[in-house]
């Protein structure tokens, strides 16, 4: 009879669990690092511009 395949063992499953979730950690870590939200208000002015041009082009 043939070894079990270790893909399909329950300490594998677990193991990558494991290692999704350090990975999702690792992922909001560097995001909150980065700015993550805050750095969407860059293009703030922009859009305030785009929105400003619109407005008096429709109602010129």
């Amino acid at each position: 009879m043939s070894e079990r395949d270790p893909r399909f063992d329950l300490g594998q499953i677990e193991a990558r669990h494991k290692v999704i979730e350090q990975a999702k950690l690792d992922a909001r870590q560097r995001e909150q690092k980065n700015g993550g939200p805050l750095a969407a208000l860059a293009n703030l002015p922009w859009l305030i511009a785009v929105l400003a041009v619109s407005y008096w082009l429709y109602f010129k």
